[in-house]
């Protein structure tokens, strides 16, 4: 019985292996402690390059000496599932320099990989309203189409916002995430990873910044983005905390110009003013189906790993109380000193 046991156990171990640990999600790959929460909204931002009120529902992140970043996903649909990314980018910089750049470098499946594939992409940004797409392709990044407008969408100015009530440059987005026009089953998954890089030409500026920190992070390897898990729920903050309206201090000495892959491709003519070429935003009807969505959680793969060990436990309880209870022979038949003692 102690054997069937042991079989059992040893069969479930197996399947825990086989179908469970596979789909487990990997473990981080970012740095230790860059790692931000996405939450829901319930409002739809307006992408125009304008802090408003539309981004009270999600997280902010600063990073660098002067440079922020927040974020919100919005279900639009449920049969068939249409999900929305939005990101707001905020650098404390009040210079318009040709040089300027933002770019977001987008592990969309978590692959872990050591260069980018097709499931990487790239959005690079410049101050004059210039937007270039790249994508992975194994060794690089090439080139590629910008996504039309029903897919993404984008907007950058010179606004205050109550992170910084000086006017600085403002950089807000919109990404279908469900979206396969780039291949694959979607652009990105439930949950992903992603670099910010911030770059300030100006002499007196702070240069690159970035989330996560370069290096060790390295916009050219996948594996070191930072990851965005996400929830269901909406922010329990509300509004990002006011900083002063006074200019950020610059770094003493200027900083060099850098060389970035792919490289920001500016506009021969910066503009003061920059406005990007843009339609208006999408408008997805809200539902109030999204308790019940089908869309995979962060805890979904927490919630396996708990089922695995589990499993594990039981083949090891299984195999102590195997081990522990030894088999004991026959007990031998007693002498007979009552028929000895007639004979």
């Amino acid at each position: 019985m102690q054997r069937g046991r042991l079989k059992a156990s040893l069969i479930l171990t197996v399947l825990v292996i086989c179908f469970i640990f596979p789909v487990l999600k990997p473990v981080h790959a970012q740095e230790a402690g860059y790692s931000h929460m996405c939450y829901m909204t319930y409002t739809v931002p307006t992408i125009n390059g304008q802090w408003s009120s539309d981004w009270n529902s999600g997280l902010q992140t600063t990073f660098g000496a002067n440079a922020a970043f927040t974020d919100e996903w919005y279900l639009a649909a449920t049969n068939p599932e249409t999900v929305y990314y939005y990101l707001m980018i905020e650098t404390m910089d009040n210079t318009n320099d040709s040089k300027d750049f933002i770019q977001i470098n987008l592990d969309g499946g978590m692959t872990a990989d050591s260069a980018p594939t097709s499931t990487d992409f790239a959005i690079n940004f410049t101050s004059n309203a210039v937007c270039t797409w790249y994508q992975g392709n194994g060794v690089g990044w090439t080139k590629i189409a910008t996504p039309t407008s029903d897919v993404f969408q984008w907007g950058e100015s010179f606004g205050s916002s109550p992170t910084y009530q000086t006017p600085h440059l403002i950089l807000e987005l919109s990404l279908l995430k469900t979206s396969t026009v780039l291949g694959g089953t979607q652009i990105l998954g439930p949950e992903f990873w992603m670099l910010i890089e911030t770059y300030d030409a100006n002499s007196a500026g702070y240069g690159l910044q970035s989330w996560p920190a370069v290096p060790s992070s390295n916009p050219d390897v996948p594996s070191t983005y930072g990851d965005i898990p996400y929830t269901r729920t909406v922010n329990p903050a509300s509004t990002p905390t006011s900083t002063s309206s006074s200019a950020p201090t610059p770094p003493p000495t200027p900083n060099p110009t850098l060389a970035r892959t792919p490289s920001p491709t500016p506009s021969p003519s910066p503009s003061s003013s920059p406005t990007s070429s843009r339609t208006p935003t999408p408008t997805p009807s809200p539902t109030t189906a999204h308790p019940n969505s089908d869309t995979q959680t962060s805890s979904f793969g927490d919630t396996l790993f708990i089922l695995g060990v589990i499993g594990m436990e039981t083949l090891i309880v299984a195999t102590h109380q195997a081990s522990g209870r030894k088999q004991f022979p026959s007990p031998k038949k007693a002498p007979n000193f009552e028929a000895r003692a007639s004979e």
